[in-house]
């Protein structure tokens, strides 16, 4: 496997303080510890030059030894687990905000339905009032 391949296929920095080296890289400073996520070397730890992103001196040297094909097999079938999973939980959080999303425009649709109907009732018994008073008033029109 090439330096390159391991980055292009996803590795991440392995800070481990467990890993001490006094490794140096063509710049001369102290290589930094990664973990190669590739299919063919899932879970491989190696060291590069800390710079390489900027002033790629070139510098790789693998840290762990050659996984047998079974370890390669379950690692490989284990990350491709987490990224379904991964997909999924991402999947899962965009039906939930829509949910919110739906739940909010129906509490608004409840509260305007409530406000009218409490609106509603209001005028009711303002109309009651109204036809009340005047029933009295003429009650009392008619009783003169």
């Amino acid at each position: 496997m090439s330096c390159s391949e391991s980055f292009e296929t996803g590795a991440e920095s392995a800070n481990s303080n467990s890993v001490t080296s006094e490794r140096r890289c063509k710049h001369g400073m102290r290589a930094v510890l990664y973990i190669s996520w590739s299919r063919s070397n899932p879970g491989r730890r190696f060291f590069r030059c800390p710079v390489w992103k900027d002033d790629d001196c070139g510098f790789f040297s693998w840290y762990d030894d050659v996984i047998p094909p079974r370890q390669k097999e379950i690692i490989s079938h284990l990350v491709e687990t987490k990224k379904l999973l991964e997909s999924k939980v991402e999947l899962m959080q965009k039906k939930e905000s829509a949910m919110e999303d739906v739940i909010k425009h129906l509490e608004a649709q409840v509260m305007k339905h409530k406000m009218f109907q409490s609106s509603h009732q209001l005028e009711q018994r303002a109309n009651q009032a109204f036809v009340s008073f005047h029933l009295r008033q003429l009650k009392f029109f008619f009783a003169l």
